[in-house]
């Protein structure tokens, strides 16, 4: 599954663009960047908007596509159970979700 580091660092490859100089322009180091493209560090919220920012990828944009490839990650898994499980455990999120 990919996940945001490698989701940033394919994009930022794509685009040319340095380690450093995401880095520079959003206040942090080279090695700040490679922590977060190596899944080694996860990015404020902050810090993330400022990089998509920079990139110019839509507000939420790396996360949202992060989560829809776990979520469908998790159908998949989710499909190979048996229905009384699947049922519980849909009965568990919807009582966690209404707390």
């Amino acid at each position: 599954m990919e996940g945001l580091g490698t989701k940033l660092q394919r994009l930022r490859r794509a685009r040319r663009i340095s380690q450093e100089k995401i880095g520079r322009e959003i206040g942090k180091s080279q090695a700040f960047i490679s922590q977060i493209e190596s899944n080694k560090r996860t990015p404020s919220i902050e810090t993330l908007e400022k990089i998509e920012s920079f990139l110019e990828v839509e507000p939420g944009g790396l996360q949202q596509e992060v989560d829809i490839l776990e979520r469908e990650l998790l159908q998949k898994h989710l499909s190979s159970l048996p229905l009384e499980i699947v049922q519980s455990l849909n009965r568990l999120i919807d009582s966690v979700r209404s707390r």
